[in-house]
């Protein structure tokens, strides 16, 4: 038998929270390119 797990809209991060923001937005042009193999202009 499988077990399934839901996640609610309540434990959801608000999007302007989310791992990826705090990444672009603070996160060094090295981290990005490791996380995306993009750089910050790829998003311009």
């Amino acid at each position: 038998m499988r077990s399934r797990y839901y996640l609610t809209a309540q434990c959801l991060e608000a999007p302007c929270n989310s791992a990826w923001m705090l990444l672009y937005k603070f996160g060094s042009d090295i981290n990005f390119i490791n996380a995306t193999s993009l750089t910050r202009p790829a998003f311009q």
